[in-house]
Protein backbone atom coordinates (compact mmCIF):
# COMPACT_ATOMS: atom_id res chain seq x y z
CA UNK A 1 0.00 0.00 0.00
CA UNK A 2 1.63 3.05 -0.91
CA UNK A 3 1.91 6.18 1.59
CA UNK A 4 -0.98 8.24 -0.08
CA UNK A 5 -3.48 5.86 1.34
CA UNK A 6 -2.21 5.10 4.37
CA UNK A 7 -2.30 8.74 5.17
CA UNK A 8 -5.83 9.02 4.15
CA UNK A 9 -6.35 5.44 5.72
CA UNK A 10 -5.35 6.53 9.30
CA UNK A 11 -6.64 10.19 8.62
CA UNK A 12 -10.18 9.06 8.06
CA UNK A 13 -9.85 6.79 11.25
CA UNK A 14 -8.85 9.89 13.27
CA UNK A 15 -11.93 11.97 11.82
CA UNK A 16 -14.18 9.26 12.76
CA UNK A 17 -12.58 10.00 16.16
CA UNK A 18 -12.79 13.62 16.56
CA UNK A 19 -16.73 13.30 15.54
CA UNK A 20 -17.18 10.60 18.32
CA UNK A 21 -15.34 12.78 20.68
CA UNK A 22 -17.43 16.29 19.77
CA UNK A 23 -21.03 13.41 20.49
CA UNK A 24 -19.57 11.79 23.90
CA UNK A 25 -18.14 14.84 25.21
CA UNK A 26 -20.19 18.31 24.89
CA UNK A 27 -23.08 16.70 23.03
CA UNK A 28 -23.46 14.14 25.53
CA UNK A 29 -22.82 17.14 28.19
CA UNK A 30 -25.62 18.77 26.52
CA UNK A 31 -28.47 15.63 26.62
CA UNK A 32 -27.20 14.94 29.88
CA UNK A 33 -28.67 18.30 31.52
CA UNK A 34 -25.03 19.04 32.60
CA UNK A 35 -24.69 22.07 30.25
CA UNK A 36 -27.69 23.31 31.76
CA UNK A 37 -26.84 23.15 34.96
CA UNK A 38 -23.64 24.99 34.39
CA UNK A 39 -25.62 27.01 33.34
CA UNK A 40 -28.08 27.86 36.30
CA UNK A 41 -25.35 28.05 38.58
CA UNK A 42 -23.67 30.95 36.40
CA UNK A 43 -27.06 32.81 35.35
CA UNK A 44 -28.99 31.92 38.69
CA UNK A 45 -27.27 30.70 41.53
CA UNK A 46 -26.58 30.27 44.28
CA UNK A 47 -23.29 30.99 42.56
CA UNK A 48 -20.98 28.21 44.98
CA UNK A 49 -19.08 25.32 43.92
CA UNK A 50 -20.93 22.68 43.55
CA UNK A 51 -21.88 20.42 46.80
CA UNK A 52 -20.74 23.27 48.59
CA UNK A 53 -21.28 26.80 49.91
CA UNK A 54 -17.89 28.67 48.88
CA UNK A 55 -18.20 31.56 46.60
CA UNK A 56 -16.82 30.62 43.07
CA UNK A 57 -13.86 33.04 42.83
CA UNK A 58 -14.91 35.63 39.66
CA UNK A 59 -11.95 37.60 39.18
CA UNK A 60 -8.01 35.87 38.40
CA UNK A 61 -6.66 37.68 35.24
CA UNK A 62 -8.99 40.95 35.22
CA UNK A 63 -9.89 39.85 31.48
CA UNK A 64 -13.44 39.36 31.24
CA UNK A 65 -13.41 36.63 29.08
CA UNK A 66 -10.72 34.31 30.51
CA UNK A 67 -12.15 35.01 34.21
CA UNK A 68 -15.17 33.69 32.56
CA UNK A 69 -13.44 30.49 31.40
CA UNK A 70 -11.92 29.73 34.84
CA UNK A 71 -14.68 29.88 36.71
CA UNK A 72 -16.49 27.50 34.71
CA UNK A 73 -13.58 25.34 34.84
CA UNK A 74 -13.31 25.73 38.42
CA UNK A 75 -17.06 24.68 38.59
CA UNK A 76 -16.54 21.47 36.29
CA UNK A 77 -13.03 20.80 38.83
CA UNK A 78 -14.77 21.29 41.88
CA UNK A 79 -15.56 17.60 43.29
CA UNK A 80 -12.68 16.47 41.52
CA UNK A 81 -10.45 17.91 43.94
CA UNK A 82 -12.41 18.78 47.12
CA UNK A 83 -12.48 14.93 48.37
CA UNK A 84 -16.29 14.39 48.15
CA UNK A 85 -16.03 11.82 45.23
CA UNK A 86 -13.08 9.47 45.82
CA UNK A 87 -14.31 7.42 42.65
CA UNK A 88 -13.89 11.35 41.02
CA UNK A 89 -10.75 12.06 42.32
CA UNK A 90 -9.02 8.58 41.59
CA UNK A 91 -10.35 8.56 37.97
CA UNK A 92 -8.56 12.24 37.68
CA UNK A 93 -5.32 11.20 38.76
CA UNK A 94 -5.20 8.44 36.51
CA UNK A 95 -5.75 10.85 33.51
CA UNK A 96 -3.92 13.80 34.98
CA UNK A 97 -0.57 10.63 34.52
CA UNK A 98 -1.87 9.62 31.05
CA UNK A 99 -1.83 13.49 30.26
CA UNK A 100 1.72 14.53 31.39
CA UNK A 101 3.10 11.14 29.59
CA UNK A 102 1.54 12.25 26.44
CA UNK A 103 2.90 15.65 27.09
CA UNK A 104 6.10 14.89 27.01
CA UNK A 105 5.94 12.45 23.69
CA UNK A 106 4.19 15.50 21.73
CA UNK A 107 7.22 18.10 22.74
CA UNK A 108 9.75 15.11 22.26
CA UNK A 109 7.85 15.27 18.73
CA UNK A 110 7.89 18.74 18.61
CA UNK A 111 11.43 18.95 18.76
CA UNK A 112 12.24 16.63 15.92
CA UNK A 113 14.09 17.82 12.85
CA UNK A 114 11.00 17.33 10.05
CA UNK A 115 8.81 18.87 12.14
CA UNK A 116 10.97 22.30 12.51
CA UNK A 117 9.02 25.16 11.37
CA UNK A 118 5.22 23.48 10.88
CA UNK A 119 2.34 23.93 13.00
CA UNK A 120 3.39 20.87 15.40
CA UNK A 121 7.08 21.99 16.10
CA UNK A 122 5.60 23.66 19.25
CA UNK A 123 3.40 22.22 21.69
CA UNK A 124 2.37 25.04 23.70
CA UNK A 125 -0.67 26.37 21.66
CA UNK A 126 -1.94 22.87 21.26
CA UNK A 127 -1.96 22.26 24.93
CA UNK A 128 -3.96 25.35 25.55
CA UNK A 129 -5.95 24.14 23.08
CA UNK A 130 -6.58 21.12 24.51
CA UNK A 131 -7.28 22.38 28.00
CA UNK A 132 -9.67 24.83 26.80
CA UNK A 133 -11.61 22.41 24.39
CA UNK A 134 -10.57 18.79 25.53
CA UNK A 135 -8.10 16.51 24.78
CA UNK A 136 -10.36 13.85 23.21
CA UNK A 137 -11.31 16.58 20.67
CA UNK A 138 -7.79 18.08 19.63
CA UNK A 139 -5.51 15.16 19.66
CA UNK A 140 -7.22 14.10 16.53
CA UNK A 141 -6.69 17.18 15.13
CA UNK A 142 -3.23 17.25 16.45
CA UNK A 143 -2.49 13.62 14.58
CA UNK A 144 -4.31 14.90 11.41
CA UNK A 145 -2.30 18.39 10.98
CA UNK A 146 0.95 15.73 12.03
CA UNK A 147 0.81 13.65 9.16
CA UNK A 148 -0.08 16.51 6.61
CA UNK A 149 2.70 18.75 7.73
CA UNK A 150 5.57 16.56 9.08
CA UNK A 151 8.26 15.31 6.91
CA UNK A 152 8.67 12.67 9.74
CA UNK A 153 6.05 10.43 8.33
CA UNK A 154 6.95 9.51 4.67
CA UNK A 155 8.00 5.80 4.67
CA UNK A 156 11.18 4.80 4.94
CA UNK A 157 10.90 3.34 1.52
CA UNK A 158 10.59 6.51 -0.04
CA UNK A 159 11.74 8.96 1.67
CA UNK A 160 16.14 8.58 1.71
CA UNK A 161 15.98 11.80 4.49
CA UNK A 162 13.80 9.65 7.17
CA UNK A 163 16.74 8.87 9.28
CA UNK A 164 17.69 12.79 9.37
CA UNK A 165 14.00 13.99 9.69
CA UNK A 166 13.35 11.91 12.81
CA UNK A 167 16.59 13.54 15.00
CA UNK A 168 16.17 15.67 18.12
CA UNK A 169 19.46 17.82 17.67
CA UNK A 170 18.92 19.53 20.90
CA UNK A 171 20.34 17.53 23.31
CA UNK A 172 20.19 19.92 26.04
CA UNK A 173 16.32 20.17 25.39
CA UNK A 174 16.04 16.54 25.30
CA UNK A 175 18.22 15.65 28.97
CA UNK A 176 16.17 18.85 30.73
CA UNK A 177 12.60 18.17 29.49
CA UNK A 178 11.72 15.36 32.23
CA UNK A 179 12.33 18.26 34.78
CA UNK A 180 10.50 20.77 32.85
CA UNK A 181 7.67 18.55 32.98
CA UNK A 182 7.90 18.16 36.70
CA UNK A 183 8.11 21.78 37.22
CA UNK A 184 5.75 22.54 35.07
CA UNK A 185 3.09 20.34 34.92
CA UNK A 186 3.79 18.13 37.51
CA UNK A 187 3.56 21.05 39.93
CA UNK A 188 0.40 22.28 39.10
CA UNK A 189 -1.21 19.10 39.60
CA UNK A 190 0.06 18.94 43.06
CA UNK A 191 -0.87 22.44 44.17
CA UNK A 192 -4.34 21.70 42.87
CA UNK A 193 -4.98 18.73 44.55
CA UNK A 194 -3.20 19.32 47.97
CA UNK A 195 -5.97 20.12 50.74
CA UNK A 196 -3.84 22.45 52.48
CA UNK A 197 -4.66 26.06 51.31
CA UNK A 198 -7.88 28.05 51.46
CA UNK A 199 -10.60 27.86 49.59
CA UNK A 200 -9.48 31.02 47.68
CA UNK A 201 -5.96 29.98 46.86
CA UNK A 202 -7.35 26.70 45.72
CA UNK A 203 -9.30 27.97 43.06
CA UNK A 204 -6.24 29.88 41.94
CA UNK A 205 -4.39 26.62 41.87
CA UNK A 206 -6.82 25.03 39.77
CA UNK A 207 -6.77 28.12 37.45
CA UNK A 208 -3.23 28.34 37.33
CA UNK A 209 -3.52 24.27 36.49
CA UNK A 210 -5.59 24.62 33.21
CA UNK A 211 -2.10 27.01 32.13
CA UNK A 212 0.14 24.39 31.93
CA UNK A 213 1.20 24.25 29.03
CA UNK A 214 2.80 27.51 29.35
CA UNK A 215 4.36 26.96 32.49
CA UNK A 216 5.96 23.57 30.70
CA UNK A 217 7.61 26.50 27.86
CA UNK A 218 8.70 28.62 30.49
CA UNK A 219 9.73 26.04 32.92
CA UNK A 220 11.80 23.74 29.67
CA UNK A 221 13.28 27.16 28.28
CA UNK A 222 14.71 28.34 31.39
CA UNK A 223 15.98 24.77 32.75
CA UNK A 224 17.98 25.13 28.98
CA UNK A 225 19.34 28.29 29.56
CA UNK A 226 20.61 26.74 33.12
CA UNK A 227 22.05 23.55 31.52
CA UNK A 228 23.50 25.59 28.87
CA UNK A 229 26.01 26.69 31.18
CA UNK A 230 27.15 23.17 32.57
CA UNK A 231 29.29 20.32 30.69
CA UNK A 232 26.39 17.78 29.56
CA UNK A 233 27.80 16.40 26.61
CA UNK A 234 29.70 17.57 23.94
CA UNK A 235 28.06 21.78 22.98
CA UNK A 236 26.43 21.88 20.34
CA UNK A 237 28.27 23.92 18.04
CA UNK A 238 31.69 23.27 19.28
CA UNK A 239 34.16 21.49 17.12
CA UNK A 240 36.88 18.87 18.47
CA UNK A 241 39.43 20.22 20.71
CA UNK A 242 42.61 18.84 22.40
CA UNK A 243 40.37 16.02 24.59
CA UNK A 244 38.87 15.00 21.27
CA UNK A 245 41.15 12.65 19.34
CA UNK A 246 38.91 13.32 15.89
CA UNK A 247 35.67 14.49 14.35
CA UNK A 248 35.12 11.04 14.48
CA UNK A 249 35.36 10.32 18.09
CA UNK A 250 33.48 13.95 19.38
CA UNK A 251 30.76 12.80 16.87
CA UNK A 252 30.33 9.47 18.24
CA UNK A 253 30.51 11.15 21.63
CA UNK A 254 27.64 13.56 20.73
CA UNK A 255 25.72 10.42 19.05
CA UNK A 256 25.56 8.70 22.13
CA UNK A 257 24.92 12.00 24.43
CA UNK A 258 21.77 12.60 22.30
CA UNK A 259 20.78 9.16 22.22
CA UNK A 260 21.26 8.52 26.10
CA UNK A 261 18.87 11.85 26.81
CA UNK A 262 16.25 10.36 24.15
CA UNK A 263 16.55 6.83 25.77
CA UNK A 264 15.67 8.64 29.31
CA UNK A 265 12.74 10.58 28.03
CA UNK A 266 11.08 7.61 26.57
CA UNK A 267 11.40 5.64 29.92
CA UNK A 268 10.20 9.13 31.86
CA UNK A 269 7.13 8.97 29.89
CA UNK A 270 6.45 5.50 30.38
CA UNK A 271 7.17 4.93 33.90
CA UNK A 272 4.75 7.66 34.51
CA UNK A 273 1.64 6.57 33.05
CA UNK A 274 2.55 3.09 34.20
CA UNK A 275 3.22 4.28 37.92
CA UNK A 276 -0.17 6.10 37.53
CA UNK A 277 -2.05 3.29 35.91
CA UNK A 278 -0.65 0.44 38.23
CA UNK A 279 -0.82 2.69 41.43
CA UNK A 280 -4.95 3.14 40.19
CA UNK A 281 -5.40 -0.47 39.63
CA UNK A 282 -3.98 -1.47 43.28
CA UNK A 283 -6.39 1.54 45.09
CA UNK A 284 -9.58 0.43 42.95
CA UNK A 285 -8.37 -3.59 44.18
CA UNK A 286 -7.71 -2.30 48.00
CA UNK A 287 -10.84 -0.70 47.94
CA UNK A 288 -13.13 -3.29 46.68
CA UNK A 289 -10.96 -5.71 49.41
CA UNK A 290 -11.03 -3.27 52.60
CA UNK A 291 -14.14 -1.08 51.87
CA UNK A 292 -13.77 0.70 55.06
CA UNK A 293 -10.23 1.70 53.79
CA UNK A 294 -11.81 4.38 51.42
CA UNK A 295 -14.74 5.40 52.70
CA UNK A 296 -17.31 7.08 50.77
CA UNK A 297 -20.24 8.68 52.90
CA UNK A 298 -21.15 10.93 49.72
CA UNK A 299 -20.84 9.39 46.41
CA UNK A 300 -20.65 5.98 45.26
CA UNK A 301 -17.99 2.86 46.54
CA UNK A 302 -14.53 2.88 44.42
CA UNK A 303 -14.83 -0.31 42.07
CA UNK A 304 -13.98 -1.12 38.23
CA UNK A 305 -17.60 -0.15 37.36
CA UNK A 306 -17.66 3.04 39.50
CA UNK A 307 -13.84 4.54 38.27
CA UNK A 308 -13.80 3.51 34.75
CA UNK A 309 -17.15 2.44 33.11
CA UNK A 310 -19.07 5.66 31.24
CA UNK A 311 -22.53 6.27 30.97
CA UNK A 312 -23.71 5.11 27.29
CA UNK A 313 -22.84 8.13 25.40
CA UNK A 314 -25.69 8.71 23.23
CA UNK A 315 -28.47 8.65 26.27
CA UNK A 316 -31.14 11.53 27.08
CA UNK A 317 -31.72 10.47 30.40
CA UNK A 318 -30.45 13.47 33.13
CA UNK A 319 -27.09 12.88 34.76
CA UNK A 320 -27.12 11.25 38.49
CA UNK A 321 -26.24 13.87 39.50
CA UNK A 322 -23.18 16.98 38.99
CA UNK A 323 -20.44 14.27 40.08
CA UNK A 324 -21.58 11.39 37.66
CA UNK A 325 -21.76 14.29 34.98
CA UNK A 326 -18.25 15.43 35.47
CA UNK A 327 -17.08 11.75 35.60
CA UNK A 328 -18.20 11.18 31.93
CA UNK A 329 -16.73 14.14 31.27
CA UNK A 330 -13.55 13.18 31.88
CA UNK A 331 -13.87 9.41 30.85
CA UNK A 332 -15.13 10.18 27.26
CA UNK A 333 -12.13 13.00 27.24
CA UNK A 334 -9.56 10.33 28.43
CA UNK A 335 -10.83 7.40 25.87
CA UNK A 336 -11.42 9.29 22.88
CA UNK A 337 -7.74 11.42 23.34
CA UNK A 338 -6.17 8.41 24.07
CA UNK A 339 -7.68 6.71 20.80
CA UNK A 340 -6.55 9.13 19.05
CA UNK A 341 -3.29 9.48 20.23
CA UNK A 342 -2.73 5.82 19.59
CA UNK A 343 -4.27 5.83 16.23
CA UNK A 344 -1.96 8.72 15.71
CA UNK A 345 1.14 6.31 16.96
CA UNK A 346 0.26 3.57 14.90
CA UNK A 347 0.03 5.40 11.87
CA UNK A 348 3.18 6.78 11.96
CA UNK A 349 4.88 3.61 12.87
CA UNK A 350 3.34 2.25 9.92
CA UNK A 351 4.50 5.01 7.53
CA UNK A 352 7.90 4.58 9.04
CA UNK A 353 7.79 0.26 7.46
CA UNK A 354 8.43 -0.99 4.27
CA UNK A 355 5.19 -1.31 2.37
CA UNK A 356 4.97 -5.18 2.58
CA UNK A 357 4.14 -6.51 6.14
CA UNK A 358 3.35 -10.41 6.79
CA UNK A 359 -0.57 -10.24 8.28
CA UNK A 360 0.40 -11.91 11.77
CA UNK A 361 3.17 -8.43 12.35
CA UNK A 362 0.14 -6.48 12.61
CA UNK A 363 -2.04 -9.12 14.64
CA UNK A 364 0.65 -9.16 17.38
CA UNK A 365 1.20 -5.16 17.05
CA UNK A 366 -2.53 -5.03 17.75
CA UNK A 367 -2.28 -7.60 20.75
CA UNK A 368 0.67 -5.80 22.35
CA UNK A 369 -0.40 -2.13 21.92
CA UNK A 370 -4.14 -3.43 23.58
CA UNK A 371 -1.94 -5.42 26.33
CA UNK A 372 0.18 -2.52 27.12
CA UNK A 373 -2.47 -0.05 27.19
CA UNK A 374 -4.45 -2.15 29.86
CA UNK A 375 -1.13 -2.77 31.92
CA UNK A 376 0.23 0.32 32.33
CA UNK A 377 -1.38 3.04 30.16
CA UNK A 378 -1.83 4.07 26.90
CA UNK A 379 0.72 6.64 27.07
CA UNK A 380 2.67 3.74 27.44
CA UNK A 381 1.26 2.10 24.68
CA UNK A 382 1.99 5.24 22.66
CA UNK A 383 5.81 5.35 24.19
CA UNK A 384 6.78 1.98 22.76
CA UNK A 385 5.01 2.93 19.12
CA UNK A 386 6.86 5.86 18.80
CA UNK A 387 10.30 4.51 20.19
CA UNK A 388 10.14 1.47 17.69
CA UNK A 389 9.45 3.98 15.17
CA UNK A 390 12.69 5.76 15.79
CA UNK A 391 13.90 2.44 15.87
CA UNK A 392 13.04 1.61 12.96
CA UNK A 393 14.02 5.01 10.84
CA UNK A 394 17.73 4.95 12.30
CA UNK A 395 18.59 1.24 12.54
CA UNK A 396 16.33 -0.51 10.21
CA UNK A 397 15.15 -4.18 10.78
CA UNK A 398 13.49 -6.53 8.33
CA UNK A 399 11.47 -8.70 11.64
CA UNK A 400 9.47 -6.46 14.75
CA UNK A 401 11.24 -7.75 17.73
CA UNK A 402 8.71 -9.81 19.35
CA UNK A 403 8.68 -9.40 22.87
CA UNK A 404 10.70 -6.76 23.57
CA UNK A 405 10.24 -3.01 25.05
CA UNK A 406 12.69 -1.27 23.76
CA UNK A 407 13.97 2.51 23.95
CA UNK A 408 16.04 4.12 20.80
Amino acid sequence: MSGRRRHVLVTIALLLIFGFAVDSMWLLLLRNSYMSTLAHIRDVGPRHLPGSDTPIRSRYSGIPLLDYWFAVMQTILANVTDGSAPRLSLYAFHFAGQLGSMTTLLIMESMRVGNKGTLVSWFMPWGLLMTAYGYAVIMPVYGIVHLFVSSTTSPSSENVQAKQEIQIPDHIGLYTLPAAIVLGYGMPVLLMALPIFTTDWHQLFVAGWHLFPIWVALSHFLLKLLASSVSIGPPLNSTPNQTMSSATEYDKTYRFTRKRSLRRSYRIAFRLSAATHVLTIIIIGLAQRFPSLFPSPQDQPISWSSVFLPDYWRSTTPMQDFVQGTLNLLQYDQYSGSLAALTWGVGVYWLSLPEKRDVMDWVFMAIEVTAISVCFGPAAALTILLSRRDQHLVNPFPELRRGRLTFV
